[in-house]
């Protein structure tokens, strides 16, 4: 139905996918596998995500950190304020959202030596999403270096 409704204005799909966008921005997420190697590569792992709960991060790549989802202690922090979150599974994920309506996720993989970066951002067009993206992906891995 689509690919008729943009064909009936002489448009392809792609066409109406850049019109949507250029209505109401791009959502664009990228991720990325941020290697730990070595024999010590799973102990950093688990001491970087432990010190990244404990020590809060209130800056991501310049931008303001308003909430932190912990999906391991199964808790947001918001203002300082700790309440529970429901209706996740348990998993030592951390999620931060961000002031400029980026997020970002942090999870160590249990068969390899990486964490992986998740980042997700809201930009007027795709150029700009992408270059983000890749911004806060940059500023991940200085972080967990």
């Amino acid at each position: 139905e689509v690919a008729s409704y943009y064909a009936s204005r002489g448009m392809t799909v792609f066409d109406g996918l850049q019109e949507i966008w250029q209505k109401y921005g791009v959502a664009y997420e990228i991720t990325r596998a941020i290697e730990m190697p070595g024999i010590g590569g799973q102990k950093k792992m688990a001491e970087l995500m432990s010190k990244l709960r404990n020590e809060h991060l209130t800056e991501i790549g310049g931008s303001k950190v308003l909430k932190i989802q912990d999906f391991l202690q199964k808790e947001t922090i918001e203002n300082g304020k700790k309440t529970p979150l429901e209706g996740f599974p348990e998993s030592n994920v951390l999620k931060y959202f961000l002031d400029d309506e980026t997020w970002v996720a942090l999870r160590p993989s249990g068969t390899e030596p990486v964490i992986k970066a998740y980042v997700g951002v809201n930009k007027k067009d795709i150029a700009t999403a992408e270059k983000a993206a890749e911004d806060y992906q940059k500023a991940l891995a200085d972080l967990l270096k």
